[in-house]
């Protein structure tokens, strides 16, 4: 029995459809026409009207992770990340200047990764397209805990095959 737990909607980053199976194998490529409108919060545009859609991809066994794709239009927003996100830049390019002020210019091929709590203001040029890897980031004391319980989790199942209880 794998230990899952439901996270509300809102706390899913591109809003996680329910219907994408959890921990499933996926082999896919970019070139799909089943994009969905993904809507930037509108308090956070700076300038012009950025239009993002995204495809999700896979979701994590556990339900604390999510594969998407997502493309937006020119624009600049700022982004907050409730997810540990790592990106990597499939077409387009985006200039992203984070809470220090420094400013990283992604194109194809950059990969960047952003902690969960996180700012950034993004100033998309013409048209990005990017591969997101969220994962929920918990506080260290839970994380650790989880870890734990798999630890024992795992024990009692060696026990139980030796035993001749499986």
């Amino acid at each position: 029995m794998a230990l899952s737990i439901a996270l509300p909607s809102a706390s899913r980053p591109f809003s996680v459809p329910t219907h994408v199976p959890l921990g499933r194998t996926v082999f896919t490529h970019e070139h799909r026409n089943d994009w969905a409108d993904t809507p930037i919060e509108p308090s956070w545009i700076l300038d012009g009207d950025p239009r993002a859609r995204s495809i999700v991809l896979a979701r994590g066994r556990d339900d604390f992770a999510v594969t998407t794709l997502w493309d937006c239009t020119e624009g600049t927003f700022r982004w907050r990340f409730d997810w540990d996100e790592t990106v990597h830049i499939l077409e387009g390019r985006v200039e992203v200047t984070d809470e220090s002020g420094r400013l990283h210019m992604l194109e194809v091929g950059s990969i960047a990764f952003f902690p969960a709590g996180s700012e950034a203001e993004w100033r998309v040029v013409g048209r990005i397209r990017k591969l997101a890897i969220c994962r929920r980031a918990f506080s260290p004391v839970f994380a650790r805990t989880l870890s734990r319980f798999g630890r024992l989790r795992s024990r009692l199942g060696r026990i139980r095959r030796l035993l001749g209880f499986v």
